[in-house]
């Protein structure tokens, strides 16, 4: 049994409920910012090379947090870009993001 009384409610013309006002819109009301998705995203991270102790513990933390969003790196001795295999795509967090940043430098990681 789940109650032990049931009540019957007064038909809704007898309910006396505050009055509501109407909503309101003006043609000038600024429409939200619209946020891209996570897969429209690209990390973009800047190592010396892939030989580096920076590009091995980026790659640890970006199979960590593996996700949807493209991760580039820029290869700075070499002035080259590389895409990340699928593998190494994240899912950026503050978390990570605070990480990357500890790891590589502040300059070194950008989300766009």
């Amino acid at each position: 049994m789940i109650a032990d009384k049931i009540t019957a409610l007064p038909p809704a013309k007898e309910l006396k409920l505050p009055a509501q006002k109407p909503v309101v819109k003006s043609a000038s009301t600024p429409k939200p910012a619209v946020e891209k998705s996570p897969a429209a995203l690209t990390l973009y991270l800047k190592v010396p090379s892939l030989d580096c102790r920076a590009y091995r513990k980026a790659k640890n933390l970006l199979e960590i947090f593996h996700g949807s969003t493209r991760v580039v790196f820029y290869l700075s001795e070499s002035r080259q870009q590389m895409l990340a295999p699928r593998s190494l795509w994240a899912s950026p967090n503050p978390t990570m993001l605070g990480e990357l940043k500890v790891q590589l430098g502040e300059g070194n990681v950008r989300l766009k």
